[in-house]
């Protein structure tokens, strides 16, 4: 079987199950000004491999990029908030980001910049839950019909509404570029005695160093640490599943950020330090991070 034709297996598996925003089409709803001229175009673009893969494979060395040559990318229309890599046979392999975790990252980004926004304003009595129990609701109840909310971003500027797309597509490549390190690093290779936990810890490295270059040839404007932001919204869903327990096998975001801090510094600027500092030490105030 070939990694095109694993692909289209999952896809005519899944594809019935689907009903999520299209992540991209969220994107252009809101920056683009003649929205029903562009459907046409966003009906035929692929997200994965026009929007998150050019940039980052673009900033991948020479060297690197041979390694990666035969990968299929691709997105699967599903509600499991999921991405992964599969070694489909011994030269081809597929890396498959699921439509609702992209989803979930849009609306994560969206709730930060509302949230900042309103407590800008003053508006400081609004409660945590208000924002972010709907995320949680979709990740504990993947094939439901719960949807992710929808904000009028209509008061914002147009920079801020860029920023948004920004921030949301940096993660997602971030999310990309982590399973395509696995790969890289040979993390199927049957000799390779790493515990999980290590290979994803190899991986969040190698991720964020394919993210620098991206951050250091302006491919997307964003700080490096807004890459790694993203294990703020896997650290609020883990606080409020009780996770980690005794049989998992993935670190908790928390170890994950840490292990970044301490294995990144080379990339990170002093301000990318202060950032992922302080998303530490938030992210230790567990309580503030329940969902009730």
């Amino acid at each position: 079987m070939t990694a095109k034709e694993m692909y289209e297996e999952m896809a005519a598996r899944y594809i019935k199950k689907t009903g999520n925003i299209d992540p991209l089409r969220k994107i252009y709803e809101k920056y683009v000004t003649n929205f029903d001229a562009m459907v046409e175009k966003i009906s035929k673009m692929d997200f994965a491999n026009e929007i998150l893969a050019p940039p980052l494979i673009t900033a991948i060395s020479a060297d690197d990029k041979k390694l990666l040559k035969k990968i299929l990318i691709k997105t699967l229309p599903i509600d499991s908030i999921n991405a992964h890599s599969i070694k489909v046979n011994d030269s081809e392999y597929l890396v498959v980001l699921n439509e609702r975790l992209l989803s979930l990252i849009y609306t994560y980004q969206e709730i930060q910049f509302v949230s900042a926004q309103k407590y800008l304003k003053g508006e400081r009595d609004c409660k945590f839950s208000k924002y972010y129990s709907p995320l949680i609701d979709c990740y504990l109840t993947p094939n439901s019909n719960k949807t992710l909310p929808v904000f009028d971003l209509s008061y914002l500027s147009m920079q801020l509404r860029l920023m948004i797309g920004y921030n949301s597509i940096a993660k997602e490549q971030f999310v990309l570029a982590h399973e395509l390190a696995h790969i890289f690093l040979n993390h199927f290779d049957e000799a390779d005695k790493k515990t999980f936990k290590e290979k994803e810890f190899e991986a969040d490295i190698q991720a964020l160093r394919w993210m620098a270059n991206i951050v250091e040839h302006r491919e997307i404007p964003i700080e490096l640490s807004t890459c790694v932001e993203i294990f703020m919204l896997f650290h609020l869903i883990e606080c409020n599943l009780g996770f980690p327990d005794k049989d998992a096998t993935h670190p908790a975001s928390i170890e994950r950020l840490t292990n970044i801090y301490q294995n990144c510094g080379d990339v990170l600027s002093n301000e990318d330090k202060e950032f992922i500092g302080s998303m530490i030490m938030n992210a230790c105030d567990i309580d503030s991070f329940i969902i009730e």
